[in-house]
């Protein structure tokens, strides 16, 4: 995790699926927790809410998505791709 002069924060995630390391860039008032122990964020994207949980020592990352009223709720990212409300990867430590 890096935070830039642009007031975002980086989170780079490297997955052995993948051919390349992956950089989300989360502006720093969605960013509901950073230090050394942990990073959590959350962005709203049309009414479904995905938080997104990486941890200092583990090698694994939690996305949940919710609607805005907290309910947890099952939500696909892309047409065609299989809907989820939780998902675990495999993922570096920050």
């Amino acid at each position: 995790m890096t935070s830039t002069a642009t007031d975002l924060v980086s989170d780079y995630d490297f997955r052995p699926d993948e051919p390349e390391v992956r950089l989300v860039r989360v502006p720093r008032a969605d960013v509901l927790r950073l230090d050394s122990g942990a990073y959590v964020s959350e962005a709203d994207l049309n009414g479904i809410v995905l938080r997104h949980y990486a941890f200092r020592n583990e090698w694994f990352k939690v996305n949940i998505t919710f609607d805005r009223a907290g309910e947890i709720l099952e939500s696909s990212p892309a047409p065609g791709v299989t809907a989820f409300a939780l998902n675990c990867g495999i993922a570096t430590p920050m």
